[in-house]
C-alpha cells in the first residue's frame, strides 16, 4: 500500500509518497494547481502498483479542482481530523 500526502495551496501543491513500511517512495515535490499539474500526479499514481491512499488538508476551495480531477479514481472517502482520506484504485 502507498500513502500519498498532499499539502494543498492556491498555486501549487506539495506531495510525498511513502509505502506501508514507512519508506520514502518519492521525496517531497511540487505540482501546479492546473490540469497539467494534476496529470503529472496521475502519472505518478498509475506508476505505483497496488492500493493507494491520498490524504490532503481540506483548505477550502483550493482543493476543489483537485478533488474533481481525481473523482473517477475515488472509491472511498473519510473525514479524518479535518483531512480527507481517499482510497485510490
Amino acid at each position: 500500500m502507498y500513502f500519498i500526502g498532499i499539502d494543498i495551496s492556491k498555486f501549487k501543491h506539495d506531495c510525498a509518497v511513502i509505502d506501508s513500511q514507512g519508506e520514502v517512495v518519492t521525496p517531497s515535490w511540487s505540482f501546479l494547481n492546473t490540469y497539467e499539474g494534476f496529470a503529472s500526479l496521475r502519472q505518478l499514481l498509475t506508476s505505483l502498483k497496488g492500493e493507494k491512499r491520498i490524504g490532503f488538508e481540506s483548505t477550502g476551495h483550493y482543493g476543489h479542482f483537485f478533488t474533481i480531477f481525481f473523482i473517477p479514481l475515488i472509491i472511498l472517502c473519510n473525514h479524518v481530523f479535518s483531512s480527507l482520506s481517499y482510497k485510490i484504485l
